[in-house]
């Protein structure tokens, strides 16, 4: 509650991403053949390796590809998140392609909206959920307790990041997304601020979208996350 939630999160996050191999990439699918509809999930790595959680991300009944972010693509090398974010893409789009996906609907839970709002954008989307969005670069990074814990103050290069993560900006990925947009934004969100979310979604409205806003006044991002039901 209050963010707290986000700072008992954060307490030992460095021995974690220290005890993580690099560059886990994890798959999960259900698909076998040609479909004409799925969902792309993104999952940070905290969420996709607690089952209830990861459980609670698949549409029941649906075709879905979901994907694990491993906690090295937050990094201060900006060449490995920019690698991680096309291996990624690039087998969505294989999927898309080899099972004759003619419609996407798409999920991104914090940093993993990167990709959700990326494909939604280019690619023929029905639906987006986008959970605790970071909105522009500079507003994901200022202000995140999680870049503070990891890097300390002021060591995160917000001016090269956005030049050299650009193609996965959200805010740059609004122009083509479908009517039906739901957004959960957290009010005292540690992790991806809250000014970043309501941000986003202020741009989506100048890109003529009706996005509906759900905004919880009382929890972080982790129990955000937690509590929700997303279909």
């Amino acid at each position: 509650m209050f963010g707290l939630d986000d700072i008992y999160f954060l307490r030992n996050i460095k021995q974690r991403r220290k005890e993580e191999e690099k560059n886990i990439i994890d798959i999960t699918t259900n698909i076998k053949g040609n479909v004409d509809e799925a969902w792309f999930i993104y999952l940070p790595a905290s969420v996709y390796d607690l089952k209830y959680l990861r459980e609670k991300s698949i549409p029941k009944n649906h075709p879905f590809v979901m994907y694990r972010l491993p906690m090295e693509v937050i990094s201060l090398n900006f060449d490995t998140t920019n690698k991680i974010f096309n291996r990624m893409l690039d087998h969505s789009i294989e999927m898309i392609n080899r099972y004759n996906i003619k419609t996407i609907n798409t999920l991104g839970q914090s940093l993993g909206n990167c990709l959700s709002l990326k494909l939604a954008n280019d690619y023929n989307s029905k639906k987006v959920v986008s959970i605790v969005p970071g909105g522009e670069l500079s507003d994901m990074v200022g202000g995140s307790l999680y870049i503070e814990k990891l890097f300390g103050k002021n060591k995160y290069d917000v001016i090269t990041a956005k030049n050299k993560l650009k193609r996965f900006d959200q805010t740059k990925n609004l122009d083509n997304l479908p009517d039906d947009i739901t957004v959960y934004i957290s009010y005292f969100d540690k992790i991806m601020p809250y000014t970043g979310g309501k941000n986003l979604v202020e741009k989506m409205k100048k890109n003529n979208k009706k996005p509906k806003v759900i905004t919880s006044y009382l929890k972080g991002h982790v129990l955000t996350i937690f509590f929700i039901n997303p279909y």
